[in-house]
């Protein structure tokens, strides 16, 4: 004995489906195709001004503009290294007050 269930989706609606699928598709293996960035095998290990940097920066009381400048830091990761005691502080003292 076979279940016959019920179509939820009609004939057109899955073809509808099928071809909205197969357009994205090509869509993406077209850009794709045509995006010419490419990343380079090896970043290089220090910066042209690394050693300049690292030698008048303490990095405890550094600012985020002076840790940006730091070779593959970047401005996000600067603001987030001088922000992270303050979010550690506020954690504590939340902590301490419950």
């Amino acid at each position: 004995m076979r279940l016959i269930l019920p179509e939820t989706w009609t004939r057109q609606q899955r073809m509808t489906l099928c071809v909205l699928i197969l357009a994205l598709a090509i869509i993406t293996a077209y850009r794709l195709s045509r995006d010419n960035q490419t990343v380079p095998a090896q970043l290089p290990d220090q910066g042209p001004r690394a050693n300049e940097v690292m030698s008048q920066l303490d990095l405890n009381t550094a600012d985020a503009a002076s840790l940006s400048a730091i070779p593959r830091l970047g401005e996000v990761k600067a603001k987030a290294i001088v922000n992270l005691p303050r979010a550690i502080c506020c954690r504590a003292s939340r902590a301490a007050r419950v």
